[in-house]
């Protein structure tokens, strides 16, 4: 019998999204070095000052500076020893539907349906929806399972 896990991650800040929301409050520090993103979140940052004030990358770090990618989680897992994992598709539908279906249908549609459009391109090219926060499903096949009495 072939069994599954799923690892559900919801509300982690999207690594390449530009405006980095979750920690420092600040725009396009998600694209330069460490060392200069640690920089201006101890200078510039009005958010989270017991986090953005320490003189340790770590502290930041661990608050979630950096965030994640659906690429970096299936590295991680693979990294682990854990094998290979896949992202999971909405039933009956891509991620950009999944994520038109979220949106209100009133309120400027054609733009809407145009940033869907945007993110199945990048989901074919790039293997990512990019949004402020990564919301994705991650399935890890574990294989066969041995009856214990054969």
């Amino acid at each position: 019998m072939n069994y599954s896990a799923a690892l559900f991650i919801n509300q982690t800040p999207y690594r390449w999204f530009p405006f980095e929301h979750h920690t420092t409050g600040l725009w396009f520090v998600n694209y330069v070095p460490d060392r200069l993103t640690h920089f201006l979140a101890r200078h510039l940052s009005k958010v989270n000052p017991e986090v953005n004030l320490s003189s340790d990358w770590n502290v930041l770090l661990r608050a979630g500076i950096r965030g994640g990618t659906e690429a970096s989680v299936l590295r991680n897992i693979h990294r682990a020893g854990l094998g290979r994992a896949t992202v999971v598709q909405p039933k009956n539908q891509d991620r950009a539907a999944y994520w038109l279906s979220s949106t209100d249908p009133g309120r400027h549609r054609p733009a809407k349906e145009f940033v869907a459009k945007l993110f199945r391109v990048s989901d074919k090219m790039l293997g990512t929806v990019p949004s402020i926060n990564l919301d994705v499903v991650i399935r890890k096949d574990h294989g066969t399972k041995v009856n214990a009495q054969n």
